[in-house]
C-alpha cells in the first residue's frame, strides 16, 4: 500500500513537471525564434530565411515545438500510470468517510486556484503575443505583404486564446462560486460511456450518481475540457465528492492520499 501510494506521488509531481515544460516550450518557441532573428538582424547577418540565421530560426521553432510534444506526451504517460496506481490502490480513506477524513474548505479554494491559473496564463499571454507581433512587424523579411500576413495570423490566434482563456475562467468561477454555495456532498459515482455519442472514445461521460441518502441522479461530462471521467471508470462506485448545481457542477475523483484529487467538471441531466 505504502509503494503504491509512493508511486502515485511520483506520477504526479512528474505530470506536473513535464505540464509546466510543456507550457513553457509552447509559449516560449515563437518567441526564441524571433529573438534569433533579431540577433541576426542586428549582427548584420539576417537577409531572408533561407540564409544561416533564417534556418537557425526554423530549427530553433521546430526543436522546441518537438520538444514540447514530447513533454505533452510524457504528460499524457503519467497521467496514465498514475490511474493505475490508483486504481491498484484503492479508494483513499478521507473519500470512504465522506466529508469527515479530509477539508471540504480547502478543496473548494482549489477550485478557485483552478480559476486563478487560467486567468493568469489568459493575461501573461498578451504582453508575449504583443512582443511577437512587434518582433514580426520589424524583422520579418520582405515582401511586406507575408510579413503583415503573419501578424495577422499571430493577432488572430492570439485573440482566439484570450476569448478561450476568458470562457474557461468564467466558467470555472461559476463552478467555484456554486460550489461555496452548496457545499460537497459524498457519494458513489460510476462512469458510464455515452454510447448515443458518434465517437465514444472522444466524448464526455455519463455520471450515474448515487447519494447516501438514496437519492438518485445523472450528470453529464463536458466537451472542450482535459478533466474528463473517462479515467476513473475503472470499477463502479467509486466514492466521490459532489458539489455545485445546474450547469456548474463538479465531481472529486480520488487519487490517494498524497496526490489531490481531480475536479471534473459536469452538469445535470434532467
Amino acid at each position: 500500500m505504502v509503494v503504491k501510494e509512493v508511486q502515485a506521488e511520483t506520477y504526479w509531481r512528474r505530470r506536473t513537471r513535464y505540464l509546466g515544460i510543456a507550457v513553457l516550450l509552447g509559449a516560449g518557441s515563437p518567441a526564441v525564434m524571433m529573438g534569433v532573428l533579431q540577433l541576426g538582424s542586428e549582427l548584420g547577418a539576417f537577409e531572408g530565411w533561407s540564409d544561416s540565421v533564417g534556418m537557425a530560426a526554423i530549427v530553433v521553432l521546430l526543436v522546441t515545438a518537438a520538444l514540447a510534444v514530447v513533454c505533452g506526451h510524457r504528460v499524457w504517460v503519467n497521467d496514465r500510470l498514475l490511474d493505475k496506481a490508483v486504481a491498484e490502490l484503492g479508494v483513499s480513506p478521507s473519500f470512504e468517510d465522506g466529508l469527515d477524513g479530509a477539508d471540504p474548505e480547502a478543496e473548494t479554494r482549489r477550485l478557485r486556484t483552478v480559476c486563478r491559473r487560467v486567468w493568469g496564463f489568459t493575461v501573461g499571454w498578451i504582453p508575449l503575443a504583443a512582443a511577437i507581433v512587434v518582433l514580426e512587424v520589424n524583422y520579418l523579411p520582405d515582401p511586406a505583404e507575408d510579413r503583415m500576413a503573419a501578424v495577422a495570423a499571430t493577432v488572430v490566434m492570439s485573440l482566439g486564446g484570450v476569448v478561450a482563456g476568458l470562457f474557461t475562467k468564467e466558467a470555472w468561477r461559476r463552478r467555484y462560486r456554486s460550489v461555496l454555495a452548496t457545499g460537497w456532498r459524498p457519494a458513489t459515482v460510476t462512469v458510464k460511456v455515452d454510447y448515443e455519442a458518434t465517437n465514444p472514445e472522444g466524448e464526455p461521460r455519463i455520471f450515474a450518481v448515487k447519494f447516501p441518502d438514496g437519492e438518485r441522479i445523472r450528470l453529464h461530462g463536458l466537451r472542450f475540457t482535459s478533466r474528463t471521467g473517462h479515467r476513473f471508470g475503472w470499477r463502479p462506485d467509486v466514492p466521490v465528492w459532489i458539489g455545485g448545481e445546474g450547469e456548474s457542477m463538479v465531481v472529486l475523483f480520488p487519487r490517494g492520499p498524497s496526490v489531490p484529487p481531480c475536479a471534473v467538471p459536469v452538469r445535470s441531466l434532467p
